[in-house]
C-alpha cells in the first residue's frame, strides 16, 4: 500500500462520519488497512491532518488579508 492510497481511506473514512455512517465499506476498508498497516496508517493520518491544517491556515490567512484590505479602505470583492 502506497501513502497517498492511505490517505485517501482516511479521507473516505472522514466522510463517512460526518455523514453519521457508523458501518459501511469506507469503514471496512481503514479497519483493514489498519490492521494490515498500522504504522502506514498513522503516518498517512498525521499527513492528512497537516493537509487539513494547511487548507485551515491558508483560508484563514486569505480571510484576514481581504479584512485588512476593507479596513484599509479598499472595495470589497465584487464590488467597484
Amino acid at each position: 500500500m502506497q501513502l497517498q492510497e492511505a490517505v485517501q481511506i482516511i479521507q473516505k473514512k472522514f466522510i463517512a462520519e460526518t455523514q453519521d455512517k457508523t458501518e459501511g465499506p469506507e469503514l471496512d476498508a481503514y479497519q483493514d488497512a489498519f490492521e494490515k498497516f498500522p504504522v502506514l496508517m498513522e503516518v498517512a493520518t498525521y499527513a492528512w491532518a497537516d493537509q487539513i491544517v494547511q487548507q485551515n491556515y491558508e483560508a484563514r490567512k486569505q480571510q484576514a488579508m481581504q479584512a485588512a484590505q476593507q479596513q484599509a479602505g479598499g472595495s470589497p470583492q465584487g464590488t467597484a
